[in-house]
C-alpha cells in the first residue's frame, strides 16, 4: 500500500475534553517539519460551537485541513461503560465507516501531546499487520494480558491503522461483538476488545510513540530500560493517562510543562488550575528539602520507637 503524503489523524472527543483535543492538534502542528501536511478528523460527540471555533483558529499555528465527523452514537449505546470511560472511548471503532475512502489513519487519544514530527511514525512499515501499537506500561496491565488469554497487551491511545484492511475484514465490528458478548471481561473499554481481536494483527512500534505518563508515578523497577529512557527524554507522543490531567493543580510530574507550553498557544490559554493560596503554600512546604529531611527523620524515629517497644514486650 502506498503511504499518502498527507498525514491523516483522527481524534474523538466530547465538549468536556475538547481542550485536550485542541492541545493535541496544536502540539502536532508546532512539532511538525516544514514538509509535513495534515488532515485532522475530529469525531464529534457533542462539541459546542464555541469550542469548534477554538479548534478552527488553530489554523493560525500552521495551515491544515480540519473535518468534523458526526458519529451515530446509537451504535455504541449498548456497549459496557467503565467508571471513568464514557462512550467516547468507543468512537475509534466507528472510524472505518466514517472514513470509507481512507486507507491509512493515525488515531490519537485527545489527552496526548506530540513533541516531534509524526512523519517517521506515519511512514512506519506495518509488515502487513492491521495496526501499529505500543505496549501498555505497568504491572497491572501485564496482568490484563493474562486475564484475556493473550501474550501482549497494548495501549490503544495511539493506533496506526491499516484502515483498508480493517474495513475489508470487519475487524472493528468483531471488536464490538466481542465487547458486547464479554462485558464481564471488559475493564478498559474497547481497549480490551482491540487487544483480543488484533492479538495476531498488530505490529509493535517503538515506545516513544506512546509515552504513558501516570500522574501517580510508576516505579522504575516496573519498567524496562527502553521505557525509562523515553519517559526521561519525552521525545515523541506523551500520553497523560488516567486523572488528574496536566491542567489540574494536583498533577505535579515534570511532564506538565509540555502540556502547559502548548496550552498557552491556543484559545484555551490560561485555562488550568492554579490552586488556592493554602494549597500552594502546603505544596511548597512539602517539597522543601528541610521538610523532607524532617519528615523522613520522624518516620525513622517512629519505626525505631515501635521496634523498642516490641523488644521490651518480648523481654517481659
Amino acid at each position: 500500500m502506498k503511504i499518502p503524503d498527507v498525514i491523516y489523524i483522527a481524534l474523538g472527543t466530547d465538549d468536556k475534553y475538547c481542550k485536550y483535543a485542541g492541545c493535541c492538534i496544536a502540539s502536532i502542528l508546532l512539532s511538525a517539519e516544514k514538509e509535513d501536511r495534515f488532515c485532522f478528523y475530529v469525531v464529534d460527540n457533542g462539541i459546542s460551537a464555541k469550542n469548534k471555533s477554538r479548534l478552527a483558529k488553530l489554523q493560525k499555528l500552521r495551515p491544515h485541513e480540519l473535518v468534523f465527523l458526526k458519529p451515530d452514537m446509537v451504535k455504541l449505546q449498548d456497549l459496557p461503560q467503565c467508571a471513568y470511560l464514557g462512550l467516547s472511548t468507543y468512537l475509534r471503532l466507528l472510524l472505518p465507516e466514517l472514513l470509507p475512502e481512507a486507507d491509512r489513519l493515525l488515531y490519537l487519544d485527545c489527552d496526548m501531546i506530540v513533541t516531534k514530527s509524526l512523519s517517521e511514525l506515519w511512514n512506519a512499515d506495518l509488515h502487513g499487520k492491521a495496526a501499529g501499537v505500543v505496549e501498555d506500561y505497568g504491572e497491572h496491565y501485564n496482568r490484563r494480558a493474562e486475564a484475556l488469554g493473550i501474550d501482549f497487551y497494548f495501549n490503544a491511545g495511539m493506533l496506526l491503522l491499516d484502515l483498508k484492511q480493517i474495513r475489508e475484514r470487519e475487524l472493528f465490528r468483531e471488536v464490538m461483538n466481542w465487547t458486547l458478548e464479554n462485558p464481564e471481561k471488559v475493564k478498559f473499554g474497547d481497549q480490551d476488545g482491540l487487544n483480543v481481536i488484533l492479538r495476531n494483527d498488530s505490529m509493535e512500534l517503538p515506545e516513544n510513540w506512546n509515552i504513558q505518563i501516570n500522574p501517580y508515578g510508576v516505579q522504575e523497577n516496573m519498567l524496562d530500560a527502553g521505557k525509562v529512557q523515553v519517559l526521561e527524554e519525552c521525545c515523541g507522543i506523551l500520553h497523560y493517562i488516567m486523572a488528574p490531567k496536566p491542567d489540574k493543580y494536583e498533577f505535579s510530574l515534570p511532564q506538565k510543562k509540555y502540556f502547559l507550553s502548548v496550552l498557552a498557544k491556543t484559545r484555551w490559554r490560561g485555562r488550568f488550575e492554579k490552586g488556592s493560596w493554602g494549597t500552594r503554600i502546603t505544596k511548597l512546604v512539602k517539597e522543601n528539602a528541610v521538610y523532607q529531611w524532617y519528615r523522613n527523620h520522624r518516620i525513622r524515629l517512629k519505626k525505631w520507637l515501635k521496634g523498642e517497644k516490641e523488644r521490651e514486650g518480648n523481654t517481659i
